[in-house]
């Protein structure tokens, strides 16, 4: 019998002659035929679904009603089914559930799925069928099994055929046979036959590649070899590498052209592989990496670049055949990675060696961008990265220790050992997906094959529900299910046993525990047991939840209130009382010690008068003493200001007259020199004009001998051989090139003693007196002193006025002059314009310097006249220019000015009186000469 959903109509199987099913609706029965064909037998199971199809079971068939049907229909399971007995069983998704003695079939979405329960079952039969609320089935057979999770995981291990459980690489080949590499050789599978390749045992395969050539190559473990397998004959053929390239491991192997290929190891970097008969090896030189750099992986993406993962970084090779390196310093988070997964899109995955998780990054150009990384922060994704994968809806799989990660872009879905997985330490480069949605992965357990439909089917599990077992106050058992139980005083020690309802994760339940009253903070434990001691008197309610995995959900918690009753020393009344007595106590303290203090506040106030009378004496003695003493400081203060002033006068003085005697040396020193020019000058001007009349008596001479040269005969001996001299001499270029000779070294001659005059009128050696001089003049020699400075370097633009000679010395003005150019040249530092402009004004003359160089800060501007200040660096001045032009401009009765802005220049204005000082004295000894100084 069966009954639909809405309780509106029932079904009800008969068997008499033949079979017959009835159906009561609306008040009364009606009959509804069979299939053709199946009117005997019997009809063991009937179950109507909530979208109002009815299924009826006979041992050896199924018939099915639709909505809308007068007669049921056979119903097209994938398999036939037979069994002694027929079942049918509705599922918690509004599913049926369909046993028989050799498959389960499940109905589902209107799609039929076959459960293969044949290797987990002692028989393959089974009876009973439910499906629990975590999405495991529960089957009744020769005792209860139970399948977890539903099968979303087939695992196949040692126990099915293969070799190794370890499973390092998987590849799918042309022909349709799935090749697994295993920690001890190659397994070929076809359906559920495993069949191993002898050969290859004694290899770790970590990598398979098929070649254009049909051929399976093998690399692994150890890696002093590759291994060629035929797939048809299933005969191994070893290609051996030289010895001095022989690594512990080959992890990857990859094709570039039909005899060519790459091999990533782990202590000879990147190898090159060009097979046939004679295979020769090499090593790939990459940028910045070493011949022992472990490389971890070699991929090729959707562009054609050739990607390396090592311990240098990545290496790309792009279209260009040329390598780059990208590191740290392109905007990954470790320089050593390990895997490489390139993908649909373009964008490629890269792990890292050290738990840091996963990045996904893209060439744009030659630059590397890391678009994401998906590690336990951003991803829940595991923080060590051993498998990388997608599938052909363009989900990634990240594997690690701990199961396996697919990540889309709006949610990480985890498996493990409580999904089915048969071990959650994954293998590199054990992934491969199938056209059809199977996953097939490799772990250090064993090879797992994901069932992708049927994963759509599942539901995440949903949180455990907790149980307080029993719990005990004072080693007294309480009943749980009762709140607000109280317990005696002396029971200040409450204990609990916690579980959860959970068939999925047994050992993977965490619970959350808090005593509230007590505790302020949950503590979060995998223990079942808790024990708080020290229970103060008060109420307290004990909570728990649970969660599956450090990242389920929690569920709703299990609570338990009780209160601890105070003993008689913890109640109100008696802690009032104590307080009562503690205040009277103490007040009766406070009354004597009131009396104690009056008593002895009246004995000190004796002692303080008697004391404060001496200390008043005393203090009136001590006043005087200190009075004297300050006057005496004060004293002693001023005679040191006077004295400190006065040492300063003299180590300026001192300075000054060594800085003029310097001067005086100088000037000199020029003025001897330009003495001493001056006689071997006027020897060569008087030869040179005694040596151009020897030159033209010379030319003359020789014009008269070609004169007397045309008057002998023709054939003459003596008028060949002038010929031949005249030809050889080549008088013509002798007598143009001789006079212009002449007159360059007469011009450079001039050009001495011009220079020789300027040094001599600059020093005024030959008078230091009070003279009227042309200022003009003096800034004219000056600048020839200083042409060497100025030629090539610097503008001098001349804005000369009108004005009168002027008393002065005009040696210590030309040291004033040659002072501020200086400055001004070495402030320009290179090419710059100096301007010179001179004028009179009320009866004084003015000369102004103007550079356009780096100019004068506004804060050194009040110190520039002072002694040895300078802003060059030590050794490129003394710090006396400015100080010397002052004191020189002071004694004629004149200033000096200084203007100056940051960047745009300085202005050094002097002002003299035309008619000189009234107490002109003879110019201060050593102040004129050659003398450049540096500000």
């Amino acid at each position: 019998m069966a009954v639909t959903s809405d309780q509106t109509t029932v079904w009800v199987g008969q068997r008499e002659e033949t079979v017959q099913v009835w159906r009561w609706r609306d008040g009364q029965w009606s009959a509804v035929d069979g299939p053709p064909g199946h009117s005997q037998g019997r009809i063991d199971a009937m179950h109507a679904d909530a979208s109002g199809r009815v299924w009826v079971r006979q041992p050896a068939s199924l018939w099915q009603l639709d909505p809308g049907q007068s007669a049921f229909v056979v119903a097209m399971t994938p398999v036939p089914i037979r069994s002694g007995r027929g079942f049918l069983i509705g599922g918690r998704h509004d599913d049926l559930w369909v046993p028989s003695d050799e498959v389960l079939l499940h109905y589902v979405a209107d799609q039929w799925h076959v459960v293969d329960v044949a290797k987990s079952l002692a028989t393959p039969w089974s009876r009973a069928v439910l499906e629990d609320h975590e999405g495991s089935l529960w089957l009744g057979n020769v005792g209860l099994h139970r399948l977890l999770r539903r099968g979303l995981f087939q695992a196949y291990t040692t126990a099915e055929g293969l070799r190794d459980d370890v499973i390092w690489t998987l590849l799918r080949d042309r022909r349709g046979h799935l090749w697994v590499g295993t920690g001890k050789g190659l397994a070929r599978m076809d359906a559920d036959r495993i069949t191993q390749i002898p050969g290859t045992f004694d290899l770790a395969v970590r990598n398979i590649v098929e070649g254009e050539d049909g051929l399976l190559y093998l690399a692994g473990s150890p890696g002093d070899r590759l291994l060629t397998v035929d797939p048809e004959r299933l005969t191994v053929r070893s290609i051996p590498l030289p010895p001095h390239l022989h690594v512990s491991r080959i992890f990857r192997l990859l094709f570039e052209a039909r005899d060519s290929a790459w091999l990533a190891t782990d202590e000879r970097g990147l190898l090159r592989v060009t097979l046939g008969d004679s295979p020769q090896f090499q090593q790939a030189s990459l940028p910045a990496g070493t011949t022992d750099e472990f490389v971890g992986d070699v991929r090729r993406d959707s562009s054609g670049r050739l990607w390396t993962a090592g311990r240098h970084g990545i290496a790309v090779r792009g279209t260009d055949n040329q390598w780059r390196r990208y590191t740290d310093a392109d905007g990954l988070r470790r320089t050593f990675v390990q895997l490489l997964r390139p993908l649909s899109d373009g964008d490629v995955l890269v792990s890292y060696f050290d738990p840091l998780g996963v990045a996904r990054v893209r060439l744009d150009g030659e630059r590397l961008q890391v678009k994401r990384h998906y590690d336990v922060g951003a991803s829940g994704s595991p923080g060590k990265a051993f498998l990388l994968g997608e599938d052909s809806e363009n989900r990634l799989w990240i594997g690690g220790a701990r199961g396996i990660d697919v990540v889309t872009d709006t949610q990480v879905q985890h498996y493990g050992v409580i999904d089915g997985l048969v071990g959650e330490d994954t293998n590199n480069m054990a992934f491969l997906a199938e056209a059809g949605g199977d996953i097939w992965i490799g772990t250090s357990a064993g090879l797992a094959r994901f069932n992708d439909r049927r994963a759509g089917t599942q539901t995440d599990p949903q949180p455990p529900t907790p149980l307080l077992l029993d719990a005990t106050a004072g080693g007294q058992r309480l009943d749980v299910g009762i709140q607000n139980v109280h317990v005696p005083p002396d029971a200040d020690v409450f204990e609990a046993r916690v579980t959860a309802l959970t068939f999925v994760a047994e050992g993977n339940v965490q619970y959350r525990m808090q005593l509230v009253g007590m505790e302020r903070q949950p503590n979060i434990t995998a223990n079942r047991e808790v024990r708080y001691a020290g229970l103060p008197a008060g109420r307290f309610r004990f909570e728990v939840a649970a969660r599956i995995g450090p990242n389920g959900d929690w569920s709703p918690p299990a609570t338990f209130s009780f209160e601890r009753l105070p003993a008689w020393w913890e109640t109100t009344a008696f802690r009032l009382l104590v307080g009562v007595a503690i205040v009277l106590v103490a007040l009766g303290l406070v009354r004597w010690r009131t009396l104690a203090l009056q008593w002895r506040n009246r004995a000190l106030a004796e002692q303080v008068a008697a004391r404060t009378s001496e200390l008043r004496q005393a203090n009136t003695a001590l006043r005087g003493e200190i009075d004297e003493r300050v006057a005496a400081q004060q004293a002693l203060s001023e005679r040191n200001q006077q004295l400190q002033a006065l040492n300063e006068t003299l180590a300026s003085r001192h300075s000054q007259l060594i800085q003029s005697e310097k001067l005086a040396s100088v000037g000199q020193l020029a003025a001897g020199v330009a003495h001493e020019i001056n006689n071997p000058i006027g020897f060569v001007r008087s030869n040179l004009g005694t040596l151009r009349d020897y030159y033209v008596t010379l030319l003359t001479l020789a014009d008269r001998y070609r004169d007397l040269e045309s008057h002998l005969p023709e054939g003459h001996p003596a008028a060949a051989e002038l010929a031949r001299l005249r030809a050889a001499v080549d008088i013509d270029y002798l007598r143009s090139d001789g006079e212009a000779l002449l007159d360059e070294t007469q011009d450079g001659v001039n050009r001495v003693q011009k220079i020789v005059r300027d040094l001599r009128d600059f020093s005024q050696i030959d008078s230091t007196a009070w003279q009227w001089a042309d200022l003009h003049a003096g800034l004219d020699s000056t600048l020839n002193v200083l042409s060497h400075a100025i030629r090539g370097k610097v503008d001098v633009i001349k804005c000369y006025a009108e004005i009168p000679p002027v008393r002065c010395v005009l040696a210590d003005i030309n040291q004033v002059f040659l002072n501020v150019l200086v400055n001004a040249l070495q402030a320009m530092d290179g090419h710059g314009v100096l301007t010179i402009s001179t004028g009179i004004t009320d009866g004084q003359a003015w000369v102004a310097i103007r550079d356009n160089g780096a100019g004068i800060r506004p804060d050194h501007l009040p110190h520039v006249f002072e002694p040895f200040f300078t802003t060059r660096p030590v050794g490129s001045g003394t710090g006396l220019g400015l100080a010397v032009a002052y004191n020189v401009i002071r004694r004629h009765g004149g200033s000096i000015d200084i203007e100056s802005a940051v960047g745009a220049g300085t202005t050094v204005t002097v002002r003299m009186p035309v008619q000189g000082p009234l107490d002109a004295e003879p110019a201060f000894n050593g102040q004129h000469g050659v003398k450049a100084s540096m500000e």
